[in-house]
């Protein structure tokens, strides 16, 4: 298969599925391999200046007063991805492991965390032998960074921990002694880097992305389904009707409705009153798909955005010479976005629950909870209940 090399392009929820899917072998362009390794040469130099950078050469969090000796920043690295590795609860799929990697590479793929060229060959290597770090569900601060998972995802580098090989569990010393790889000795700023930022919860966020494009194809085409079995009227997906509005995703789900049921005459049945107006969960199916649509496209937007930023603290810009702090190891835009996309969901759950409640009230010439003898049997009642 064509390798596939990580470039500085701006990469869209459709990149992520085509590499998830084909898992071509990975690696990195030379621009981007400059970057990384100006980056690290310049982290090195600061050390170099005897200057004091948090996380390079302090403590972490409120320890961050606390200045680090030359020859134990090395050990702070490591005891740093060592102590955060805390996770609990199941463990996440191996789909979700390989989306966390990935992304991790789209942020050091700017050189703007500081690693080196080491640590990114390593989790190249992985990906390339389809070795998958086994990170425990729960233990993410959430929108304010996923320590405790990426550490997760950064033992395997070092020897320790668990990781996936062909669907198996094994211990990653294991592995890397079977394929003769050394455990990495982290540099200044390399544990922080694979600990900081939310690539766990973006990964967690896109994959459900991913998901949800498609149920809100799939909806329309059940809602179309639905149409028809009701013998519902067909003027609530006219394009006149969706002209008065300026919501484009409306038009787009009358215009789905109108393309599934262009051979129906679900309009045209005994059962159909075109004269009485259809329950709201058939004639309100473009507003409450179009609305779902509406925080499915934002949630996209903001998704990606998060996808191809660099999330990490402190960042490094070695043109400029110049060491910033900041707060983009924070994730409230993910948190929102996977509130308001809970929130789409269940309203896209709610109408279709609406709709099968209508087809099963014996209504429309359809037999109650569509059985021929409804009482002495209860046909789909426990399903909808």
């Amino acid at each position: 298969m064509e390798k596939h090399e990580i470039s500085l392009d701006f990469y869209h929820l459709a990149d992520l599925r085509k590499l998830l899917a084909d898992r071509p072998p990975l690696g990195v362009t030379p621009e981007v391999e400059t970057k990384i390794r100006a980056g690290a040469d310049f982290v090195l130099e600061q050390l170099s200046r005897d200057r004091y950078i948090y996380g390079v050469n302090t403590g972490f969090g409120s320890l961050c007063e606390t200045r680090i000796e030359d020859d134990e920043v090395e050990a702070l690295q490591y005891k740093h991805v060592v102590s955060h590795a805390c996770g609990v609860g199941p463990l996440v799929s191996e789909e979700i492991s390989r989306l966390v990697m990935l992304i991790k590479l789209l942020t050091f793929r700017t050189g703007h965390t500081g690693v080196s060229m080491d640590v990114v060959g390593r989790l190249l290597d992985f990906w390339n032998h389809d070795i998958i770090p086994a990170i425990p569900m729960k233990g993410t601060v959430g929108a304010s960074g996923d320590l405790a998972p990426l550490a997760h995802m950064a033992l395997p580098l070092l020897g320790m921990g668990k990781v996936y090989r062909s669907g198996e569990l094994f211990e990653a010393a294991e592995v890397l002694a079977e394929m003769g790889w050394k455990p990495l000795k982290l540099k200044a700023k390399e544990g922080l880097a694979l600990t900081n930022g939310v690539q766990y919860i973006n990964a967690l966020a896109a994959s459900s992305l991913m998901e949800i494009e498609m149920l809100v194809k799939v909806a329309d085409l059940l809602a179309a389904l639905s149409v028809q079995a009701f013998s519902a009227a067909r003027t609530f997906y006219q394009a006149p009707y969706h002209e008065t509005t300026y919501h484009e995703e409306r038009r787009v789900v009358a215009a789905n409705l109108r393309t599934l049921l262009a051979d129906s005459n679900h309009w045209d049945l005994p059962t159909c009153n075109q004269s009485k107006q259809d329950p709201y969960s058939f004639r309100c199916i473009p507003q409450v798909h179009g609305a779902i649509r509406q925080a499915v496209g934002y949630s996209v937007g903001v998704i990606e955005r998060e996808l191809n930023g660099v999330s990490d603290n402190p960042l490094f810009f070695p043109e400029a010479d110049e060491i910033l702090f900041g707060g983009n190891l924070h994730g409230e835009s993910t948190a929102i976005t996977l509130d308001l996309l809970a929130i789409s969901l269940s309203e896209l759950s709610n109408i279709s629950e609406r709709r099968t409640y209508q087809l099963l009230s014996g209504h429309r010439g359809l037999p109650s909870f569509l059985i021929t003898k409804p009482g002495l049997d209860s046909g789909f009642m426990i399903v909808q209940y």
